[in-house]
């Protein structure tokens, strides 16, 4: 089961960064700032604004096959509070949360539900940068990822989702790892 959850923190650490992406200006003031030498992470993507426009179809994420697991995780309603309390969760934690300090919670949950409900085949649309663009620069650290990991199953475990339907979500997670890891 670890080996899965481990998916769903790929997916939160994406989220982070558009979480901290979300203050003032553009997205095309969020890829600068993401792509500066001098200022790069979370941090440095605070002047972007909270309304993102749509990824390309090329670069939303893969969509599940059917909606039979949005609908597990509660469809909308579900997936929302979901987003809202992994935020919560990783802001919480004292080993993660100097990564949001200058975050917009509102825009980091907003974009993790597009990016779950995508995934788990609901009728969302994702509205965040793509998950390489994210990451790039931050240097991500494996056991930075698994404090993610570690939050992500707690509060799934918290909210009574079944272990099935995690495994099921994280399953649909695991290819962005590569992504996320060290860029």
């Amino acid at each position: 089961m670890k080996s899965f959850t481990i998916l769903l923190a790929c997916l939160a650490f994406a989220a982070l960064s558009q979480f901290s992406a979300a203050s003032e200006t553009s997205d095309s003031a969020t890829s600068a700032a993401l792509s500066t030498d001098s200022a790069s992470g979370p941090a440095a993507a605070t002047q972007a604004s909270p309304e993102s426009s749509e990824l390309p179809e090329s670069e939303q994420p893969a969509k599940a096959a059917d909606d039979s697991l949005f609908k597990a995780l509660g469809g909308e309603t579900g997936l929302r509070a979901l987003a809202r309390a992994l935020a919560d969760t990783y802001a919480a934690d004292t080993r993660i949360n100097a990564l949001f300090v200058n975050a917009n919670k509102e825009y980091f949950s907003e974009r993790l539900f597009e990016d779950l409900c995508v995934r788990s085949g609901g009728p969302c649309v994702y509205k965040g940068l793509s998950m390489e663009s994210v990451h790039s620069g931050m240097d991500i650290k494996p056991s930075e990822f698994n404090y993610f990991v570690e939050d992500s199953q707690k509060t799934m475990d918290a909210l009574g989702i079944a272990t099935g339907t995690q495994n099921r979500l994280l399953k649909l997670l695991a290819r962005t790892r590569g992504e996320i890891i060290r860029k």
